[in-house]
């Protein structure tokens, strides 16, 4: 589950920061 816990901490740091999903995922 590590995997989709940290898709979804990219998508709240989406959110908060303005980031783009891929850019946290590394994708």
């Amino acid at each position: 589950m590590g995997e989709l816990q940290s898709a979804l901490d990219a998508l709240a740091a989406e959110d908060v920061r303005g980031l783009s999903p891929r850019e946290q995922l590394g994708g």
